[in-house]
């Protein structure tokens, strides 16, 4: 499902989510005790403007969390997936887009 390098560098790719207003002012308080973040992501990588956390880095994070190799951060979209398409059914279409790596 990952689109091409052109893709992504023309912003095909782009992929919006929808907030609550719980999670905005959420983000608003954290905003407000960090700063402005000039990337513009919430979690901003290292390596430089424009770029975004890699799944390594995300699994490391993981291991500290949950000492294991049976579970990866990939396997988390699937446990997500599973888990609101039997909560929700009548939304599958729209679960599977808001967790795809499409926009």
């Amino acid at each position: 499902m990952k689109g091409t390098k052109l893709l992504k560098q023309t912003g095909a790719l782009t992929h919006t989510i929808a907030l609550s207003t719980q999670a905005i002012r959420l983000l608003e308080q954290l905003q407000a005790l960090t700063g402005h973040i000039p990337s513009g992501y919430l979690l901003p990588s290292t390596k430089g403007e424009g770029k975004v956390m890699s799944d390594g880095t995300l699994n490391k994070a993981l291991r500290q969390i949950i000492p294991s190799d049976k579970q990866d951060i990939h396997g988390f979209r699937g446990l997500a997936s599973t888990w609101l398409n039997e909560q929700h059914p009548e939304y599958s279409a729209v679960i599977e887009k808001m967790l795809s790596h499409k926009g």
